[in-house]
Parts: structure tokens; sequence; C-alpha cells
């Protein structure tokens, strides 16, 4: 396997560890200090329903939680 690839795999499990140890955070109260890129994870109580990566996570859950959206 590439070294390099290696390394990235190598990360995803503290990464995802990370994201699911953090505190919910509801649509109406993003704090003002979150971060604009990232990734994000939509979860419906203890179910995880989506992971998503945006450069504008703000406009983009407020896409996911339009009237409609899939």
């Amino acid at each position: 396997m590439d070294h390099p690839f290696e390394r990235i795999i190598e990360s995803l499990e503290p990464s995802l560890e990370r994201l699911l140890a953090m505190e919910p955070v509801r649509i109406g109260s993003i704090p003002r200090d979150f971060p604009v890129s990232g990734v994000y994870l939509l979860s419906e109580g203890p179910q995880h329903l989506y992971v998503g990566r945006s450069r504008n996570i703000r406009r983009r859950l407020a896409h996911h939680s339009r009237p409609g959206a899939t």
C-alpha cells in the first residue's frame, strides 16, 4: 500500500472517535466559534444517519433541514 495513503487510513479511526465524542449541536443553536468547514454527522437519537463534508457547514446544515430535504 502507498505509504501516504496508509497514514490517511490510520488517521480515520481517531478522527471518527473525536467526531462521535463531540457534544451534539442543534441547527438553531450552532455556536459562533463553530468551524466554517469540516465533517459533520447527522443523527437522530443514538442512530447516525449521515456523514458529510462541507466547506460551509452552516449553509450545508441549513440545506439538510429545509422542508422536503432528502
